[in-house]
């Protein structure tokens, strides 16, 4: 049985401007990789500054391997990399690396013993950093930084990696790499701990996942048993009376009960509109949190047909900036722009041409992208379809199918429904009621 490496008792944390903790109980295990999620201010940073020693809990109390331990024996353990950790940037990954991996007490600016020379290039090699050896840091994109950071750690004989929203602007083939980094990094008995507000790739490849709300732990869930809804409906929780109720289906298949059925993750379920009377019953699905409402309008309504394409994504993040388009950081353009012509299948000219020039398929795959980015776990499809030949129908269907998460497919031709080759659920007024089996 693996050790007990770190567990935290009744931890509070409670003051201004700063991140809280109610009465949160943890534990770490060596060699374990957890994520904790939860929005903004639940309590992820605080935990993981307590346990990384950056900072004294009001109350409560810390143990490592069975002994109480103080801020400064876990500070010597732990280490925590942020979205915006810092490095000299005027000096390359290598020597950087020599100065952030040297022993303990070490006083020597580049400590170039042989032993430490030959593991800083093993876990070049082993963490995929070769090829950046004597880049600075200036000239590396942020993945490669926060590796380099993790490496660093390890050399240093950490016990506990906590990565503080590192993969908020990853990619997905980054997100993968960080996984694996991840997975190393238990491999050699430290544990990893992955902060996160959002339901990436990577929270599939980790030991459990613990969602934390408010300061407390809300539910922890063990790897394979749980989908990106029930994970989703964990973290938000429900604000509305009671338009949604939790299901409690046998390895998180059922994601929530709706009208008394049982709606099921990762699986479109068709619903039948016949007549015509669907606008309360979407009014109800929208008070969901993290709910995708589309409408057929959507896909002209909620973009600037004069605007380009790259412009019409950017609004909303310059809106959070705070900012006119040009505050947008070019890193950030770059990431979204790549990532939309992967996922949408768009070209590079046309991502500078205006919205209005994209044809109807094109406008659906862009919408589900920009929704995508606000990690929704519920898509309402709300006769997206209408007005649409047979051949965008067609793909429209296939694209549904693969949404993350629950799939509501409201149309009014049946025929189009039984393509889906599952049961159809039919309206009647705001209420649902089984169609056929």
């Amino acid at each position: 049985m693996t050790a007990e490496l770190l567990r935290a008792e009744d931890l509070r944390l409670e003051r201004e401007g700063v991140g809280r903790l109610d009465h949160m109980d943890f534990t770490v295990t060596a060699g374990d990789s957890i994520g904790v999620v939860g929005l903004s201010g639940g309590g992820k940073t605080a935990l993981a500054e307590v346990l990384c020693g950056e900072r004294e809990p009001d109350q409560g109390r810390v143990w490592y391997e069975g002994r109480p331990a103080g801020r400064e024996l876990l500070s010597r353990l732990g280490f925590r990399i942020r979205g915006d950790s810092a490095l000299v940037r005027n000096l390359s990954v290598a020597e950087n690396l020599l100065i952030l991996g040297r022993p303990v007490g070490e006083r020597r600016l580049f400590c170039r013993e042989r032993p430490l020379v030959g593991l800083c290039r093993e876990f070049l090699r082993d963490f995929g950093l070769e090829a950046w050896t004597d880049a600075p840091p200036a000239e590396i994109p942020p993945a490669v930084q926060h590796r380099l950071l993790l490496v660093s750690a390890l050399m240093r004989k950490k016990r506990l990696i906590a990565l503080d929203h590192v993969a908020d602007v990853y990619t997905a083939q980054e997100q993968a790499l960080l996984a694996d980094c991840i997975q190393s990094v238990c491999e050699r008995g430290a544990a990893a701990l992955y902060l996160s507000g959002q339901i990436d790739r990577v929270l599939w490849r980790l030991d459990r996942v613990t969602v934390v709300r408010d300061g407390r732990r809300v539910k922890e869930l063990r790897r394979g048993g749980f989908s990106e809804a029930a994970l989703g409906t964990y973290i938000y929780g429900y604000h509305s009376s009671r338009p949604l109720e939790r299901g409690g289906g046998e390895g998180g298949q059922v994601a929530f009960t709706l009208d008394g059925i049982p709606i099921r993750a990762n699986r479109v379920t068709p619903i039948l509109d016949g007549g015509g009377g669907t606008g309360g019953f979407v009014r109800r699905l929208r008070t969901f949190p993290k709910a995708a409402v589309l409408p057929a309008r959507a896909l002209s309504d909620r973009w600037i047909s004069s605007m380009s394409v790259m412009d019409n994504l950017l609004l909303p993040v310059s809106r959070r900036l705070g900012g006119p388009l040009g505050h947008v950081g070019g890193s950030i353009r770059r990431v979204l722009r790549m990532e939309c012509m992967e996922q949408t299948g768009l070209r590079p000219h046309q991502m500078e041409e205006p919205f209005a020039r994209l044809t109807r398929m094109e406008r659906f795959r862009l919408l589900l992208y920009r929704e995508r980015l606000n990690a929704p776990v519920l898509w309402v499809l709300d006769h997206i379809t209408a007005g649409a030949d047979f051949q965008d129908r067609e793909a429209m269907r296939r694209l549904a199918g693969t949404l993350p998460g629950v799939v509501l497919y409201i149309s009014g031709d049946y025929g189009e429904l039984e393509a889906f080759e599952t049961r159809i659920l039919s309206l009647e007024g705001e209420r649902l009621r089984e169609e056929r089996a």
